[in-house]
């Protein structure tokens, strides 16, 4: 199949080309080339003289040698390598794609819209969203309710949640006895309530996401709102910044 190096300029926006060249390896470069090569236009196998014109094509300006040496020093994990022709070709293999898939995100923030009046197919988006997360989780909700504990049931076992609020909306024995059913099979999570008034903002920030939520968790889809989530690719200082705020209010707050 004849390749055409300005194939590759629509796959990626001007933003991730720029991340690319700033701060990818040669080992990624070549792997991002060869995953999108397979991926979006069915092409197996490259050589490094096509990687590089490609590369040079999307503007990205990088060795030959540079991605040649870390191929031959990757080893077979990340690609494989066709010595058939006169020159040898790679083809990248699942763990080099899942090595570069982070690059290949669109750069910018995802924004999920709620429509209002539809809260059992929005708790049930949350829920898909929440499920994937991982790490430490950090939940900021000015009001805990009994339906709060059905949308972060969806987290995974192993997580770490704090989830920290203002207010308890509804009969606090009630709530107390929710929590602690959800306690037992969730035994890594606390809550705290912060008494102070200049909790407003609603959110979720872990190591690798911060996601922005236009509508209380426990009353969400009921009203129109949105979802913004920020992935650290784009958004690392703010994410930082968000947890620091979330710990500072965190340690002064009373356990629940």
């Amino acid at each position: 199949m004849t390749i055409n190096p300005n194939d590759f300029n629509e796959l990626l926006n001007d933003d991730q080309k720029v991340q690319i060249a700033k701060h990818a390896s040669p080992l990624e470069m070549g792997l991002i080339i060869l995953t999108l090569a397979k991926d979006k236009l069915g092409l197996e196998y490259l050589s490094t003289n096509e990687i590089v014109t490609i590369l040079e094509t999307l503007g990205i300006s990088v060795y030959k040698r540079g991605i040649q040496n870390s191929f031959n020093s990757s080893g077979h994990k990340y690609i494989k390598i066709d010595n058939s022709g006169k020159y040898p070709k790679y083809k990248a293999m699942i763990i080099g794609k899942e090595y570069v898939k982070e690059w290949l995100l669109p750069i910018g923030p995802s924004v999920l819209y709620i429509e209002g009046g539809k809260p059992f197919t929005t708790r049930k988006k949350l829920e898909e969203i929440i499920h994937d997360l991982k790490g430490d989780i950090c939940i900021c909700d000015t009001y805990l309710g009994e339906r709060s504990f059905d949308i972060i049931s969806s987290l995974p076992k192993e997580c770490k949640l704090k989830f920290l609020t203002s207010h308890l909306s509804g009969d606090p024995e009630k709530i107390r006895r929710v929590q602690k059913d959800f306690l037992i099979e969730h035994p890594k999570s606390e809550f705290r309530l912060y008494q102070k008034q200049d909790l407003h903002d609603r959110y979720i920030v872990t190591n690798n996401n911060l996601l922005i939520i236009g509508h209380g968790i426990k009353d969400i889809g009921n009203r129109e709102s949105f979802i913004i989530i920020i992935d650290s690719l784009i958004g690392q200082d703010t994410i930082a910044n968000v947890k620091i705020n979330f710990d500072d209010k965190w340690k002064s707050s009373q356990i629940l």
